[in-house]
């Protein structure tokens, strides 16, 4: 009912001022949804407050605007109380449990036959390869070219837009995470990979407040998206800094490791947590 009254309500807000249907009746529910009926019996909820016309209505609650489909499946395939990810959780425990000691076998007569082993010689077993395992890329930069690539980030803005604002309870700007393309430290990270095909994005978090960054980045092109796995340091590696707490004055410089198709030239609709921008980082 919610994403009905949502549409009818994007609906008639983008008409022209007054075109709204004569008659109609807005307001917004406790769980602080809106909605735009006929009258007010009709009203989805209870204790509902009405507005006397639907432009005045307020904006949206951000977890109530529409999302792109693609994005809540890759947040619903990270959710660790998903049973998908429990299962896993579970045999990783059972794993890491000590086996318990074997039971001792009696001991034969002197003469009696031996018993054979039918299951062969036990084989090594090797864990598999995986991204926490792999070496993160040494760029030997130094303490200037670190220097011009913080201040590249933050002078791209003015070209290429591309920064999440966090604020606190008082709209205080809290931190601040900016994205850029910069084609010689791309071409640097290639080398590094050994790659040709694939695309590089700096990030860089700028605590105003002591607060918590992590790269959890998000991309969609076209309908294709990518997740950048923040475990692996071929696909999410850091210059300065690192995840977790970001003290107030510090930051955070690290990369992106993109497919081919995630052009900085073309259109990316970029996420990082539940905040989303869409930009051309490099025009």
């Amino acid at each position: 009912m919610k994403r009905v009254a949502t549409k009818v309500l994007l609906a008639v807000l983008s008409l022209a001022p007054g075109a709204a249907l004569a008659g109609s009746v807005a307001g917004v529910c406790p769980d602080g949804s809106a909605f735009v009926v006929s009258r007010k019996a009709n009203a989805p909820c209870a204790r509902a407050r009405f507005v006397s016309d639907p432009s005045n209505l307020p904006p949206l609650r951000p977890q109530l605007l529409p999302r792109p489909y693609t994005w809540m499946l890759d947040q619903q395939a990270r959710d660790p109380n998903n049973p998908y990810n429990l299962l896993e959780a579970t045999e990783k425990l059972n794993a890491a449990r000590p086996s318990p000691s074997p039971e001792p076998q009696p001991a034969l007569p002197v003469g009696a036959p031996q018993p054979q082993n039918t299951y062969g010689a036990q084989s090594p077993s090797f864990a598999p390869e995986s991204a926490a395992n792999a070496e993160p890329l040494a760029l030997g930069l130094d303490e200037n070219q670190i220097r011009d690539l913080v201040q590249l980030v933050a002078l791209r803005q003015e070209l290429a837009p591309a920064t999440f604002t966090v604020e606190d309870i008082e709209r205080d700007t809290q931190l601040l995470v900016r994205l850029a393309h910069a084609e010689s430290f791309e071409e640097r990270v290639l080398d590094a990979l050994g790659r040709s095909d694939k695309r590089v994005v700096l990030f860089l978090a700028r605590s105003v407040r002591s607060s918590e960054f992590h790269p959890n980045f998000f991309l969609v092109r076209d309908g294709t998206t990518f997740r950048p796995d923040p475990q692996d340091p071929h696909e999410v590696g850091f210059v300065v800094g690192g995840a977790g707490p970001l003290e107030a004055g510090y930051l955070a410089l690290g990369y992106l490791v993109l497919p081919e198709r995630f052009d900085p030239g073309t259109q990316l609709e970029i996420w990082w947590d539940d905040r989303s921008v869409a930009t051309v980082l490099r025009p």
